[in-house]
C-alpha cells in the first residue's frame, strides 16, 4: 500500500523489478483527455498473468495479488469522452525474480547433494556388507582349520589309545568310546556351523545341493529309496545364515527320525517356490504315528521353535499306517 520508489520517472521507465515477497501490487493510470475526464474508459491486461483483457470502466486502478515469479508486461488502454480508444496501449515491463531456493541452480545443487549423500550411504552399506562377508569367511576358515582339526585329532587319538590298550577294562573302553562318539558329534556340529557361516553357501542353489546330496547319502546308507524333486530353474536367492542353519537342522532331524522310527521303504523330498515362500516337503511311506502323542508333540514343538526364529513354519501330517509328511515353509526376502 505504499508507492514504489523508482530511480527515474514512471513516464520514462520501461521496466520495474520487484522482490518475490512483494507480489501484491497495484497500477494507477489516467487518460490524458481532460475535456470530460469522468467519461474516460479504461481496459488493462497483465500479459503472462491475466487470461483476458479486463474492462475496468472508469476505474483507474489495477490490483494484483500472489503474482508468482516471472516476466510480465502490463498494458493499459484508455478512451476519451467520445469513446475513441488509443490504438496502442501504454506498456510497462515487470520482472519478479524467484527466491534463490526456487532457482534452477539451487535445485540442481540440492539434487546433486542428495545424490551424493545417497551414494555415500550406499557405499557405506556395501562396505559393511563386504566387511561382514569377510568376517564370516574368516570365522568359517578358523573353525575349519583349528577347531575341526583339533576335534579330528581327538577322534583319531581315541582310536589309537583303544588299539594300544588291549587289556583295558570295560569301563575304560566305554570312556574311550564315549570320547570318540562325542568328538564325532562335535565335528559334525562344527561342519554344520562352518557351512552356515561361510558366505559361499548363501545361495539357494548351494543349499539345495547340500541338503539333497546329504539326504541321498543318508537314506541310501539306511537301505531306503530316496527321490528328490526341485525346480529346474532355481532363482538367485540369498538366504541368511540363520535361515540356512534352521532349514538344515530341521530337515536333518526329520530325516534321522525317519531312519530311526518310520520303518519305511521310500522317502520323497520336494522343494518349490510360491512367491516369496520356499516350501520343503519330506514324505515317507512308513508306519506313521499319532501327532498328538506327548513325545511327538515335544519333538514338533522343538522344530516349530527353531523354525519361528528363522521366519519359517513347520507342519506335520501323519496317521498310523499311512506314513508321515513334514512341510517346512520359509519366508524369503
Amino acid at each position: 500500500n505504499r508507492p514504489a520508489e523508482l530511480p527515474v520517472s514512471i513516464s520514462v521507465t520501461k521496466k520495474i523489478e520487484l522482490r518475490h515477497d512483494r507480489n501484491f501490487f497495484s497500477f494507477e493510470f489516467a487518460g490524458l483527455d481532460y475535456s470530460s475526464p469522468g467519461k474516460n474508459q479504461y481496459r488493462y491486461h497483465l500479459k503472462g498473468f491475466d487470461a483476458a483483457v479486463v474492462e475496468s470502466g472508469n476505474g483507474r486502478v489495477a490490483t494484483y495479488t500472489n503474482v508468482p515469479p516471472g516476466e510480465y508486461t502490463f498494458e493499459v488502454w484508455s478512451s476519451n469522452s467520445d469513446g475513441v480508444w488509443n490504438p496502442e496501449p501504454a506498456r510497462l515491463a515487470l520482472s519478479i525474480p524467484p527466491p534463490f531456493w526456487a532457482t534452477w541452480w539451487f535445485r540442481g545443487l540440492i539434487l546433486m547433494a542428495v545424490v551424493l549423500i545417497l551414494a555415500g550411504i550406499r557405499r557405506y552399506q556395501l562396505g559393511r556388507i563386504r566387511e561382514i562377508i569377510n568376517i564370516r569367511a574368516r570365522i568359517a576358515a578358523d573353525l575349519h582349520d583349528e577347531i575341526a582339526s583339533s576335534l579330528a585329532s581327538v577322534h583319531l587319538y581315541s582310536e589309537v589309545v583303544e588299539k594300544q590298550l588291549p587289556g583295558a577294562t570295560a569301563e575304560t573302553r566305554n570312556i574311550i568310546d564315549r570320547i570318540r562318539h562325542l568328538s564325532r558329534e562335535a565335528m559334525e556340529g562344527i561342519a554344520q556351523i562352518v557351512w552356515a557361516v561361510d558366505p559361499r553357501h548363501d545361495s539357494l542353489d548351494d543349499m539345495l545341493k547340500t541338503i539333497m546330496g546329504e539326504a541321498g547319502q543318508l537314506f541310501r546308507a539306511a537301505g531306503i529309496t530316496f527321490a528328490g524333486r526341485q525346480p529346474e530353474n532355481i532363482p538367485a536367492l540369498k538366504l541368511s545364515p540363520d535361515q540356512r542353519r534352521a532349514i538344515y537342522l530341521i530337515l536333518k532331524e526329520a530325516m534321522n527320525n525317519i531312519i530311526r522310527h518310520a520303518a519305511c521303504k521310500k522317502v520323497t523330498m520336494s522343494v518349490s517356490l510360491n512367491g516369496k515362500e520356499l516350501i520343503f516337503s519330506l514324505e515317507d511311506d512308513g508306519r506313521g504315528f499319532e501327532t498328538d502323542r506327548a513325545d511327538a508333540g515335544h519333538g514338533l514343538r522343538n522344530m516349530k521353535e527353531r523354525a519361528r526364529a528363522a521366519r519359517a513354519a513347520v507342519e506335520i501330517a501323519s496317521r498310523p499306517g499311512q506314513g508321515t509328511r513334514l512341510t517346512l515353509r520359509v519366508k524369503i526376502a
